[in-house]
C-alpha cells in the first residue's frame, strides 16, 4: 500500500538573522520547524513557493530573495505537503509568521559639521539603509530627536531649533529606522560654536 503523506504542522518561523528575522531587502535563509515533513514539502511565504530543502521531518529551509522582501513587518508562513494520487498531503494551518526588520543605517557624513549656538541647524545627513521614517537622534541636546525629512536611500533632511542647542559644544547625530530595526546607525560628531562677539561702542574715560 502506498503511504499517504500526512497534514504538516509549522509551529516556528525564524530568519538567519539576529532573533530570528529577516532583513528588508536582504536576502535571507528562512527555517521552519514543526511536524510531519516529507520530501517534497514547500515553504510558502507570504503566498510565494519558494525552492525547499528537507532537512528531516521536523524541518525545512529556503532561501528568501530580496525581491521577496520590499518592506518591514510579519510575513505570513507555512508549509505544504505533496499529495499522493490526490490523498494526504496539504497545507499546514494556521500559518505562523516571521519578522522581516529594517536594516541598521549607515551614516557617512554630515553637512556642515559646526553649526552657531543660537541659530537654527539644517543638516545634510549622509549614508545608506535609509528608509521612509527613519529619525535622527542627537545627544546632549534638549530634546533627543528632530525633525527628519527623507530625501532617498541615501540622505535625510534633518532640522535643529536654536534652543535645543543652547550651550557650545559637540554632540553625536546617530540614525534610526522605524521599528522593527536592530538599532542605530554609527554616530558623527556635531560642534556647536558660540557665535562671534560683536562690538557695538567703546567708551574712553
Amino acid at each position: 500500500f502506498p503511504v499517504v503523506p500526512p497534514m504538516p504542522t509549522a509551529t516556528q518561523a525564524q530568519g538567519n538573522q539576529a532573533s530570528g528575522t529577516l532583513t528588508r531587502n536582504i536576502a535571507g535563509v528562512l527555517t521552519v520547524t514543526g511536524t510531519g515533513f516529507v520530501a517534497g514539502a514547500v515553504i510558502v511565504f507570504n503566498g510565494q513557493d519558494l525552492t525547499t530543502t528537507v532537512v528531516d521531518q521536523g524541518t525545512v529551509r529556503a532561501n528568501v530573495s530580496a525581491a521577496l522582501l520590499p518592506t518591514q513587518g510579519v510575513y505570513s508562513v507555512t508549509v505544504r505537503n505533496p499529495q499522493f494520487s490526490a490523498l494526504g498531503g496539504g497545507t499546514a494551518t494556521p500559518a505562523i509568521g516571521v519578522t522581516v526588520q529594517n536594516p541598521t543605517p549607515t551614516l557617512s557624513s554630515i553637512t556642515p559639521t559646526s553649526v552657531t549656538r543660537g541659530n537654527d541647524a539644517s543638516i545634510t545627513l549622509t549614508g545608506s539603509n535609509f528608509y521612509d521614517g527613519a529619525v535622527a537622534y542627537l545627544s546632549g541636546a534638549s530634546s533627543s530627536t528632530f525633525a527628519t525629512v527623507f530625501v532617498n536611500s541615501g540622505s535625510l533632511s534633518l532640522s535643529i531649533p536654536a534652543s535645543s542647542l543652547p550651550v557650545a559644544g559637540t554632540y553625536s547625530i546617530a540614525v534610526k529606522n522605524s521599528d522593527p530595526t536592530p538599532g542605530f546607525s554609527g554616530t558623527r560628531t556635531l560642534t556647536v560654536n558660540n557665535p562671534a562677539p560683536v562690538l557695538v561702542s567703546l567708551s574712553v574715560n
